[in-house]
């Protein structure tokens, strides 16, 4: 059995190798190969990319590994569709899985760890405070101003401001990826954050026990009123509507966010994971 293993693995490393040849013939060829053997060439592949300078290659490792794992990815989305996208949790689960367009093999686990362990940081000043408002303001303290997450207003649709991880990691973003962070962190510390579909820029609403305060995360929380959405609106020819200010359900955020993504694919000029985006939208029934 163990031979077989080393036999298999040698073979999977030299299609690896005839993969990166620059004659696009032979990669064409070798390309099938490499997807018949399926899962078991994902780890090989996935630490090809990982020892490569090249970029390249590594391009063209993160190809071949997203047409290895995607259909998997499909199978698992369609899950959290089909059971029901109607808690932040379930919107978080959804989110964090859609990390795997962007990196394959990347490890979700890591994501939920990490928003586990900002909560924990913040539990203790919203524990001190005495109102909701007060809790409220404390959570915003604690991500945007110790975390130190902002909009990114210099390159507002690079790809990596649409992605949770990658905002986790470099600390700015785009409105709803701040929000998510928000959100994600509210529920885990049972705060009422609910998301407002606003068109154009998405915000967040803190509704206690009915009275709304509405909150800008690419303004590093600032608290906005209608009167500033209006004007905003108005700047932009959107008629203002009344459903433009109330919460929106977790389905709608994980619709928005997959349209995000694909604009931002789009921009890139990545059809090819525009495409894979737009079939995970179509699940939605969007």
């Amino acid at each position: 059995m163990a031979e077989t293993e080393r036999s298999s693995s040698s073979e999977i490393e030299s299609l690896i190798t005839l993969y990166l040849d620059p004659d696009p013939k032979i990669r064409k060829a070798v390309e099938s190969r490499l997807l018949e053997w399926g899962q078991a060439a994902i780890p090989l592949i996935d630490q090809a990319r990982a020892r490569t300078k090249e970029p390249d290659e590594k391009q063209k490792l993160e190809r071949i590994l997203l047409d290895l794992t995607f259909p998997v990815l499909i199978e698992e989305f369609s899950e959290i569709v089909e059971q029901g996208v109607h808690e932040i949790r379930q919107l978080e689960e959804a989110v964090l899985l859609l990390s795997r367009v962007d990196q394959p093999t990347f490890r979700t686990r890591w994501l939920t760890g990490k928003l586990d362990e900002m909560a924990d940081q913040a539990e203790s000043s919203i524990l001190a405070a005495d109102t909701s408002v007060e809790k409220m303001k404390a959570l915003l303290q604690y991500i945007f101003h110790e975390q130190n997450f902002k909009g990114d207003r210099h390159e507002y649709h690079a790809l990596e401001n649409a992605y949770l991880h990658e905002v986790l990691d470099h600390r700015k973003g785009i409105p709803l990826t701040l929000s998510l962070i928000v959100l994600f962190l509210a529920d885990r510390l049972q705060l009422p954050f609910y998301g407002v579909n606003m068109p154009i820029h998405f915000l967040l609403v803190f509704d206690p026990k009915g009275s709304k305060i509405y909150i800008d995360p690419f303004d590093e929380g600032a608290i906005v009123s209608r009167d500033q959405c209006f004007v905003f609106m108005k700047h932009n020819e959107i008629p203002p509507r009344p459903e433009y200010f109330e919460p929106c359900v977790p389905m709608e955020i994980l619709k928005r966010h997959l349209r995000n993504l694909m604009n931002s694919y789009e921009k890139e000029g990545d059809s090819e994971r525009a495409q894979r985006v737009q079939q995970l939208l179509v699940i939605t029934g969007a």
